[in-house]
């Protein structure tokens, strides 16, 4: 299993077509993250393992697009499971940041958001015009993103200091 340290706003990158979205911690214990797949993969959590619920795609057919689950995994005893055999964790909290785990087969690309930016902006600059393209798209989305993840982050906290 990889264990890596993230923050809010991160993402990792499963081969190309699978991107987990670390949006913020709610709480010490507690993780948001989204999800982004094809809607051919599953996507379950271990409440509906331990249920017996057996992966299956989401949407069966031809069209694969892409669709977001939010999820909220609570440290070190919730985890999500995406398609058969890549399960991520969520390890606990680290200051600002966050541990997470990631089980996968050695075949499947794992990629950090800080990573894949790095290389999309190198091949920007040396004058591909698609990744100046998506240098940019990247760019406006991690802003977004963080704008988000921010909102939802004051949001908790009102929310929790109207509980108290």
């Amino acid at each position: 299993m990889l264990v890596t340290t993230l923050g809010a706003g991160d993402y990792i990158m499963l081969d190309e077509n699978i991107v987990v979205h670390f949006d913020h911690k709610i709480d010490k214990n507690n993780l948001a993250i989204a999800v982004e797949a094809p809607k051919n993969i599953s996507v379950l959590r271990k409440k509906l393992i331990e249920k017996g619920a057996v992966p299956q795609p989401r949407q069966n057919g031809q069209d694969a697009a892409a669709s977001r689950l939010l999820v909220t995994l609570n440290a070190n005893e919730d985890y999500i499971m995406i398609g058969d055999d890549i399960t991520v964790k969520y390890k606990g909290n680290k200051g600002h940041s966050f541990s997470i785990g990631i089980g996968a087969p050695k075949n499947v690309k794992i990629t950090r958001s800080t990573t894949h930016t790095a290389e999309v902006e190198k091949a920007a600059q040396t004058g591909d015009y698609e990744a100046q393209i998506i240098a940019e798209l990247l760019a406006a989305q991690n802003e977004k993103r963080r704008e988000i993840s921010q909102q939802r982050k004051e949001k908790q906290q009102k929310y929790t200091s109207l509980r108290a």
